[in-house]
């Protein structure tokens, strides 16, 4: 005959069934903390692994290159300058246009440097100055620039 012993008092019992019945009578919540601990853990592993997948995606994209950083870098180096402020709606799409690439473009913010802006003849937001000392004032689609410069491709 087996003995079947519970864990948490160490009555003996002669069969599964009894020591079953008293376990739910006895200590019915010493399985439920273990459950819940559990799943406890399982929420903690859960949030951490949520948290790690957040923190990668935000740094992923913080420090991949932009779709257009080759272009604007081109543009930059031929001496393309763009000129706006920051209040400009114009301006802003011109620098959504670009996206994460726009850092690489030579911009002069007229409200900061309003005497550049003047001196260059700026009145308009924004203002693109090409490398032949032209203006085109106005935002920009991204394939007229690349017709305007000597050898810069999108």
């Amino acid at each position: 005959m087996d003995n079947f012993e519970c864990k948490e008092c160490d009555r003996k019992f002669h069969s599964a069934d009894a020591l079953n019945s008293h376990n739910l009578a006895k200590h019915p919540k010493a399985d439920a903390q273990k459950f819940n601990i559990k799943r406890r853990h399982i929420y903690f592993v859960i949030f951490i692994c949520v948290a790690f997948a957040i923190a990668f995606w935000i740094y992923h994209s913080a420090t991949s290159p932009g779709k257009y950083d080759e272009f604007a870098e081109c543009l930059t180096a031929e001496g393309f300058i763009m000129a706006g402020t920051d209040w400009c709606s114009n301006c802003q799409k011109q620098k959504n246009l670009f996206g994460k690439s726009f850092k690489l473009i030579d911009y002069k913010n007229c409200d900061v440097d309003k005497e550049w802006c003047s001196t260059n003849g700026v009145d308009r937001y924004p203002t693109w100055i090409l490398p032949n000392g032209n203006k085109r004032p106005g935002a920009q689609e991204l394939y007229s620039l690349q017709q305007a410069s000597s050898n810069c491709s999108l």
